[in-house]
C-alpha cells in the first residue's frame, strides 16, 4: 500500500523518513519511503494554441504549442486522445533525456514535423496514468520547468501481513506509528448525521458470511471533479481520480481501510437489500464489463430484481453510478474473510476491496467509514442530503478475554517488564485492561485486531512494541526429550533408503495433477484410483489430488524422452488420495518404481541389455525383504493400464501390497511412448499392515561343494513360471538348495505356442560330497515329474 506522508502526518507526528521506516519494519510492518520521482530536465509548461487532425493518421493530432521562449510556436505530433486547444500541458523539448536511450529529437511523423512531445503522467514517472496529456492549471506560467511546478509528496510503501488488515489504511498505519514512537494520534472521527431507515431493510441469510451490513441513502448529488486536495492524495496513493462519487469511496477505503460501494439508487429495484450465497445458474456482469456465471462460493448483494454486486469483490455494471447519478445507496459491510477469498477465487478477481476483506474488516468500524463518506459527499455537493440510514448487525461481535500471566513474559522473552511498561503498550495498541492481579493481566483486544486470540499473541505485541533489539540475548540450558518416530515417517524414510541403495534415482513430483488425464488411467480399484477433485483449483492442469504415483513417474519419463534421455531407473515415495467406502478421502503412502530403456544398466556400455519384467522383480524382491522382512510372492494379473500377460500382483504374507508390469497401450498413447521402448512399472502401498519379521535364522557356511546343472524346458506359453518352478522344487527333493530362472526364449525352432525356460540348479548335501550319479538321478526325477505340465528338455 502507498501511504502519502502528508496524509499520514495529518493523523500523527512523524519522525524522520529513515527512522520511520526502520522502526515500523522492526515492529513487523515492512516498509520504505519512496521519494518523489524527478521530472527530466527539458520538460516545460506549454500552451496548446491549436489542435488539428493529422492528415495521414486517424489517431494522431498536430498541435501548435507555445513554450514561452519568445520563438515561433512548435509543431508537435501527439497521439493523446485528450489533446485540445487552449490547455497548458507538459512539453518535452528536443534533447530531453528520459533514460534508457530515449531522447527527444526533431523528426517527422507520417510526413509532419514534430519538435517535441506532450507528456502523460506515466511518461514523467509521476503515476501509472498513461491515458492522456498531463494538463496544468490555466494560470500556470509558460516555459517553466515542470519539475519545479509539480510537487509530489513522499510516500511510505508498506507490505501488510496477511493477518493484519488494520495496517491496510492510513489510519491503521498512523495508529501503528503512534504505538511505536509514542506520539499522540488524532483519530479524526466524522460527525454522524442522523437519519432513520424509512422503508429500507437489510436481509442477511447467514451472519457468519456477513456479520454486518449498513447503508446510507444520499440524494441531491451532482457528479463532478473531486476537490484538489482529495485528487492529490488519491494520485499520490496510486489511485486515479475519476469523479467525486467514485473518489469518495476510494478515499475512505484508503483512509479507514473499509471498502464502500455506491449504487445508483435509481437503478435499484425496491427498498430491500439482501445478502446471500449465489444459487444455481445465476449470473452477474461486474463493473469491468465481464459476465460471470456464479457458484455458491460467491456472496451476492441483491435487490428486488436479483444480484447487483459480488459482495466484497466488485459491484455490478447494471447499478453503477454515472454522470447522470443524483441519488446513491452507499454500502458498507463486514464480510467473512474465508467467504470473500472463496468468492474472489471463483470469479478469478482480485480487487483492493477483496484484499482487505480477505484479511478481515472490523465490523465496528463500518458506521464510522460510512459517516466519513457521507460527510465528504455533503461537503462536495451543496444541497445534498442524507435521507435514510440502515444498519443490520444481528450478532454483534464480542472481543475475547485473554489472560497474560506475569510469569509468561520473562519465560518467553527472557526479561522482566514493569506494570507501567506493559500497560503503556496495551493502551498504545487500543487493548482494554479488564483486571490485573498478582498472577496475570486480563484484557480484551480492540475489534480491529482479529489476530489477537491467545496469550502468546500478547507476548508478541509487548516484544515488538518494546523493540526486539532491546531484548537481551541469553543462552539458556535445556534438556532434549526423545520423541518416538511416527510409524509412517519411519516407513517412508526406510523405504527411501532401500530404494536409493538399489541404485535408483529419487524424483519428487507435484501431488496436484490434471484430473482428466489422471482419471483416463484409473480403474476405481485399490490401485490406479480416481483422483480427488479440488473445489478451488489454482489452474486447470492442477485441479485434483493424485490417486496413483505411476502417471507422475511416466510424465517424468516423457519429459526426459523429449530431451533425448530414455534410460531411466526412478522411484518416488509419496502420498496418494482416493475415496473410501465411507465416502471420505483416504490418504495413502506409496512407493512407485519406473525402469525404462536400459534401466539400471544405463551407465554401462552402448548397446547394453534393455530392462525387463525380471529386472523389476529382482529389485522388488530385495526391496520387500528389506522393508517387511518377508519374501515377495507374485500372482498373475494387475491393473488394466499394464500389459496383459506381462504384469502381476504383489503379495506379502498373503496381503496384496501392489503390482508390477509393462506399460500398456493406454499409458503409452497418453504419454507418447513408442512400443519398442521398454517401460516397466511397479507401485506398492506402504500403509498395508504387515508384521515385520524380527527373528533371523543363521546357518553355517557349507563345508561341501555344490553341483551345478543347467536345464532348459520347453512348455506351452500358457504355463506359468511359478507353477513350473514349484513343481521342479518338489521333484528335486531336499538336495536342491538353489533354483534360479536365467533365460526365457521364444522363436524358431520352437512352435508359436511354445517357450523355453532355462533354470540354473545347485545340489548340495550338508553331510558329504555328492556324486554325479546322485545328481543325475535327481535331474531325471525332475524331468519325469515335469512331463505332467507338458514340459520337455530342450
Amino acid at each position: 500500500m502507498r501511504v502519502p506522508l502528508p496524509w499520514l502526518e495529518s493523523f500523527v507526528e512523524l519522525p524522520s523518513d529513515g527512522e520511520l521506516a526502520t522502526r515500523l519494519t522492526a515492529a513487523g510492518l515492512e516498509c520504505e519511503v519512496d521519494a518523489a520521482p524527478a521530472v527530466p530536465d527539458g520538460v516545460v509548461t506549454g500552451r496548446i494554441l491549436s489542435c488539428e487532425k493529422h492528415p495521414d493518421a486517424d489517431r494522431l493530432s498536430v498541435c501548435l504549442v507555445d513554450v514561452g521562449d519568445g520563438g515561433e510556436p512548435r509543431s508537435i505530433v501527439c497521439g493523446a486522445p485528450n489533446a485540445q486547444a487552449d490547455r497548458i500541458g507538459a512539453c518535452a523539448l528536443p534533447g530531453t533525456d528520459f533514460g534508457n536511450g530515449f531522447v527527444i529529437a526533431k523528426r517527422k511523423l507520417r510526413g509532419v514535423p514534430s519538435e517535441g512531445m506532450l507528456c502523460s503522467e506515466s511518461e514523467l514517472g509521476l503515476s501509472d496514468d498513461h491515458d492522456g496529456i498531463l494538463f496544468l492549471p490555466d494560470d500556470t506560467p509558460l516555459g517553466r520547468p515542470v519539475g519545479e511546478i509539480l510537487t509530489r509528496p513522499r510516500v511510505l510503501v508498506t507490505e501488510a501481513l496477511s493477518n493484519r488488515g488494520d495496517w491496510m489504511s492510513v489510519r491503521g498505519v498512523a495508529r501503528e506509528v503512534s504505538a511505536v514512537t509514542g506520539a499522540a494520534w488524532k483519530q479524526g472521527e466524522a460527525r454522524p448525521v442522523e437519519a432513520d431507515a424509512g422503508a429500507w431493510r437489510v436481509e442477511i441469510d447467514d451472519p457468519a458470511d456477513c456479520p454486518r451490513y449498513a447503508g446510507r441513502v444520499i440524494e441531491g448529488l451532482t457528479v463532478g471533479d473531486s476537490p484538489e486536495w482529495i485528487a492529490e492524495r488519491l494520485t499520490a496513493a496510486g489511485v486515479r481520480p475519476i469523479s467525486n462519487l467514485v473518489d469518495v469511496t476510494n478515499y475512505v477505503l484508503l483512509e479507514h481501510g473499509h471498502p464502500l460501494h455506491a449504487f445508483d439508487l435509481d437503478k435499484l429495484t425496491g427498498t430491500s437489500i439482501g445478502v446471500r450465497r449465489a444459487r444455481g445458474r445465476e449470473a452477474l456482469t461486474t463493473l469491468d464489463g465481464k459476465a460471470h456465471e456464479l457458484t455458491s462460493d460467491v456472496l451476492l448483494i441483491t435487490d428486488g430484481s436479483g444480484p447487483v454486486a459480488a459482495g466484497g469483490v466488485m459491484g455490478g455494471e447494471a447499478t453503477m453510478v454515472s454522470e447522470a447519478t443524483t441519488r446513491v445507496f452507499l454500502e458498507g459491510a463486514s464480510f467473512s474473510p474465508g467467504r470473500i477469498r472463496a468468492g474472489a477465487r471463483s470469479l478469478r478477481l482480485t480487487t483492493d476491496a477483496s484484499a482487505r476483506f480477505e484479511r478481515g474488516v472490523d465490523p465496528e468500524g463500518v458506521p464510522g467509514a460510512l459517516d466519513r463518506a457521507t460527510e465528504l459527499l455533503l461537503e462536495m455537493c451543496p444541497g445534498a442530503r442524507l435521507t435514510h440510514a440502515v444498519d443490520s448487525y444481528p450478532e454483534p461481535a464480542v472481543a475475547p478475554r485473554i489472560a497474560l500471566r506475569r510469569r509468561t513474559l520473562p519465560r518467553l522473552l527472557g526479561m522482566e517488564f514493569s506494570d507501567e511498561d506493559v500497560l503503556r503498550i496495551f493502551v498504545s495498541l487500543g487493548i482494554t485492561l479488564e483486571s490485573a492481579d498478582a498472577e496475570a493481566w486480563t484484557v480484551r483486544p480492540p475489534s480491529f485486531r482479529r489476530d489477537l486470540l491467545a496469550e502468546e499473541d500478547l507476548v508478541e505485541e509487548v516484544a515488538r512494541i518494546h523493540g526486539y533489539d532491546r531484548i537481551p540475548e541469553r543462552m539458556r540450558g535445556h534438556t532434549s526429550r526423545h520423541v518416538a518416530e511416527s510409524p509412517r515417517i519411519g516407513r517412508q524414510a526406510r523405504s527411501r533408503r532401500l530404494l536409493l541403495s538399489l541404485g535408483l534415482v529419487e524424483t519428487i513430483t507435484p501431488s496436484l495433477v490434471d484430473r482428466t488425464r489422471e482419471n483416463a488411467h484409473s480403474q476405481g480399484g485399490e490401485f490406479f484410483r480416481d483422483s480427488v477433485p479440488l473445489r478451488n483449483p489454482l489452474s486447470q492442469d492442477r485441479d485434483a489430488l493424485r490417486g496413483s504415483l505411476i502417471p507422475s513417474l511416466v510424465q517424468v519419463l516423457a519429459t526426459n524422452r523429449a530431451r533425448a534421455t530414455s534410460d531411466l531407473a526412478l522411484f518416488e515415495v509419496g502420498r496418494t488420495w482416493g475415496g473410501n467406502p465411507a465416502g471420505h478421502v483416504d490418504e495413502r503412502l506409496r512407493a512407485a518404481i519406473l525402469l525404462s530403456g536400459s534401466g539400471l544398466d544405463a551407465s554401462g556400455s552402448v548397446g547394453g541389455k534393455s530392462c525387463d519384467f525380471f529386472d523389476m522383480r529382482g529389485l522388488l524382491e530385495v526391496y520387500v525383504e528389506g522393508l517387511w522382512g518377508h519374501p515377495l510372492r507374485l500372482e498373475e494379473g494387475a491393473p488394466s493400464p499394464l500389459k496383459s500377460g506381462r504384469s502381476a500382483s504383489l503379495f506379502v504374507q498373503d496381503q496384496c501390497v501392489g503390482f508390477l508390469g509393462e506399460a500398456g497401450a493406454s499409458l503409452r498413447t497418453a504419454f507418447d511412448l513408442p512400443n519398442e521402448l521398454p517401460v516397466i512399472l511397479a507401485e506398492l502401498d506402504l500403509e498395508v499392515e504387515i508384521e515385520s519379521a524380527r527373528s533371523f535364522e543363521f546357518a553355517a557356511l557349507p563345508r561341501y561343494p555344490g553341483v551345478h546343472r543347467d536345464l532348459a524346458f520347453v512348455v506351452q506359453k500358457r504355463v506359468r513360471h511359478a507353477d513350473l518352478a514349484s513343481a521342479l522344487t518338489e521333484a528335486a527333493g531336499p538336495l536342491l538348495v538353489e533354483s534360479r530362472l536365467f533365460d526365457v526364449y521364444e522363436g524358431a525352432p520352437l512352435a508359436d505356442t511354445e517357450k523355453s525356460l532355462a533354470f540354473m540348479l545347485v545340489f548340495r548335501s550338508p553331510e558329504r560330497s555328492l556324486t554325479h550319479e546322485e545328481v543325475d538321478e535327481r535331474v531325471d526325477a525332475i524331468v519325469e515329474h515335469l512331463k505332467g505340465l507338458g514340459a520337455r528338455i530342450r
